[in-house]
């Protein structure tokens, strides 16, 4: 009996093993995001566009400066994040993008590509939030437009 209750176990920590390695980033084909659909990435994780073998890591939040709901400011701010952007074969690239502001872009090219940041969230709060510093950032990537 104890013959075969040791095969069961050896068996479960094999299956939980392999069973945890995976990454539902989107590293495996079909299930990243799509050329051409918004997608969200949480601060300090990777996606692989699906079909295009494009990965992009949310590294940072460089800085913050958006009015904090609840306060009056002088000036809307901006956020910057910071990107880094991969193509197996290719060199990686760092990019900024910013959520608004004049002389601050929004998008990159990147390789035939354009990657644009539509939201960073959680937007700043004057009380205390549970949610700050976990930033997600809603993303669009698209082929590039030639001209």
């Amino acid at each position: 009996m104890l013959q075969g209750s040791g095969t069961v176990i050896f068996f479960l920590l094999l299956v939980s093993f392999f069973g945890c390695g995976q990454r539902s980033s989107g590293n495996h084909p079909g299930d990243g995001p799509e050329l051409g659909r918004k997608f969200t990435v949480e601060r300090g994780d990777e996606v692989e566009v699906s079909g295009e073998r494009l990965e992009i890591r949310f590294a940072s939040v460089a800085s913050d400066s958006r009015c904090p709901k609840g306060a009056e400011c002088i000036q809307q701010g901006y956020a910057r994040i910071l990107l880094r952007l991969a193509r197996a074969g290719e060199n990686a690239a760092s990019v900024g993008l910013n959520t608004t502001g004049e002389g601050h872009p929004s998008q990159a090219r990147y390789l035939g590509y354009e990657i644009k940041l539509l939201d960073l969230e959680p937007y700043p709060r004057v009380e205390d939030d549970d949610e700050a510093g976990k930033y997600r950032a809603t993303l669009l990537v698209r082929e590039a437009r030639r001209g």
